[in-house]
């Protein structure tokens, strides 16, 4: 690859032999054009310490180690002096670097997903940390932190895990709480989706692959014993989230990364995969890498004849009656559009019996 000038961009570059610092042996170049000495921009460029340095210190973090005992360690084994800060503050800027590249990858999952809520200590404040995750693949789609638990935020959660997905789930699993009921409702009107609540505690569906995340988030917040503020909780766990997605090998998935098993091949088969991964978002930030078609989120086209919602009626006998013979309309745009209709004609007819179902977008 030719070099070019980092100040003037020409292309008329010399060698000016090597420089010598904390990351090591460095070439140095000349442009002919500007008469500026430079050296070739890296992933890690304008950073004191070594690459190595950095994404040991960022594996280690979220690997559950402590700051202080990260401090140590690397002092000890790559004999580089870190304050604590400083490697707190690598965590925090190369998150948002990854997060900014990963939010455009698209997930090729299951037609399952899993959605839950935990609680988080933020300032000496419980806040409510939501996840969406993938049953087959295990790939966190979508997450949201929040210090309430009110229905936007329930909307928002899905509608990210929406886009974030190559295909439209057809079943949805969550606990009994009715923001779910109403954001999945909101969210996926116009799709044969199926809603599972799990409102008791022994229902035969489970919610244990995402559960067992939230076991792994623990692991990671126990250590730092809440955080300083909702702006660092929010790039953190998003850190975490890419951590858990595209560097974590999972037993469940024979080794690979949930991001592997759901069709994200970004080249990260081994060694430093944080490395990698910064290296690749780093050079997407630049212009310099283009996310592949097949990767690139998308938005579903829906149909422009929608049909999600049918109302059917029962005699007293259980035969079914046409609504268009009684007289009645059959389809409707929503679920709350229908169940108002059902609500109405009841006083007329409580003879009959009504039941709304969902049907799929032609």
């Amino acid at each position: 690859m030719e070099t070019e000038c980092n100040s003037c961009k020409g292309k008329n570059v010399i060698r000016y032999g090597f420089r010598n610092n904390k990351k090591g042996k460095t070439q140095v170049y000349m442009c002919k054009s500007c008469k500026r000495i430079f050296s070739q921009n890296t992933t890690f460029s304008k950073m004191k310490h070594r690459e190595t340095v950095i994404t040991t210190a960022i594996d280690l973090y979220f690997k559950n180690v402590s700051l202080r005992k990260i401090q140590d360690h690397l002092q000890q084994v790559h004999e580089a002096k870190v304050s604590h800060v400083t490697i707190l503050n690598w965590v925090r800027k190369y998150s948002e670097i990854v997060e900014e590249f990963t939010e455009k990858l698209k997930v090729d999952g299951s037609d399952t997903i899993l959605a839950d809520e935990m609680m988080v200590n933020v300032k000496g404040r419980w806040v409510w940390f939501w996840s969406v995750m993938d049953k087959r693949t295990k790939f966190i789609t979508s997450t949201c932190l929040s210090r309430t638990r009110t229905l936007s935020h329930a909307v928002k959660l899905f509608k990210d895990a929406k886009i974030r997905t190559k295909h439209i789930p057809k079943i949805v699993v969550t606990d009994g709480m009715n923001a779910y009921m109403k954001a999945v409702r909101k969210n996926f009107w116009r799709y044969p989706t199926k809603h599972m609540r799990l409102v008791k505690f022994w229902d035969k569906v489970n919610n244990n692959p995402i559960e067992r995340y939230h076991g792994t988030v623990r692991e990671r917040t126990k250590v730092m014993r809440g955080f300083k503020q909702m702006n660092s909780a929010n790039v953190i766990m998003s850190g975490f989230i890419n951590y858990y997605n595209f560097v974590r090998p999972h037993m469940s998935l024979n080794g690979l990364t949930p991001a592997q098993a759901s069709g994200i091949n970004l080249g990260l088969n081994g060694g430093n995969r944080w490395n990698e991964l910064i290296k690749l978002a780093v050079d997407y930030k630049n212009g310099a890498y283009e996310i592949p078609k097949e990767h690139a989120t998308v938005t579903h086209k829906l149909s422009t004849t929608p049909r999600p919602f049918i109302v059917r009626i029962f005699d007293k006998d259980g035969k079914e009656l046409d609504p268009k013979d009684l007289g009645y309309k059959k389809r409707f745009e929503s679920r709350e559009k229908a169940e108002r209709f059902i609500n109405f004609y009841k006083v007329f007819n409580s003879t009959y019996s009504y039941r709304v179902e969902s049907s799929e977008v032609s």
